[in-house]
């Protein structure tokens, strides 16, 4: 076997593992993908499920009470202060939300305000809120 003849086969050698490693790759790429895939789907089908368990416990908890209380007395009671939690914390977002009127200057001031801020005006508070109640019109 003369030098070019060697020169070809190890030519081919490489050729040969340049497909294979090719082939490889392709493969590896697809099971990528697949795997990506697969990955999704199961992340799709694991919220579905939280989310009719979820449906499942407020169906029950809506219709069934009494037995969601005899089954999961814990369960209830955390639901229970929460709704008391959020009751609590509208009535004080309501609370913020109330202002009374300067007798005075007739600007809106804070509840329960001793001296208006804008003309130091002295406030009636049962004046004040009476004004944001009955606003009179101009």
């Amino acid at each position: 076997m003369g030098f070019m003849d060697k020169i070809k086969e190890a030519g081919q050698k490489v050729a040969d593992t340049s497909k294979d490693l090719t082939a490889k790759a392709g493969k590896a790429a697809s099971n990528t993908k697949a795997n990506i895939e697969l990955s999704s789907n199961i992340s799709k089908n694991e919220k579905l499920i939280k989310e009719t368990i979820a449906q499942i416990g407020m169906t029950l908890f809506t219709n069934e009470p009494d037995l969601v209380a005899s089954k999961c007395p814990d369960l209830v009671a955390t639901i229970k202060k929460a709704q008391d939690d959020i009751a609590a914390d509208k009535a004080a977002q309501e609370n913020l939300k109330k202002s009374a009127v300067c007798p005075n200057c007739g600007k809106e001031i804070a509840d329960n305000t001793k001296f208006c801020i804008f003309c130091g005006a002295s406030i009636d508070m049962d004046a004040a809120a009476a004004a944001v109640e009955t606003p009179t019109e101009e």
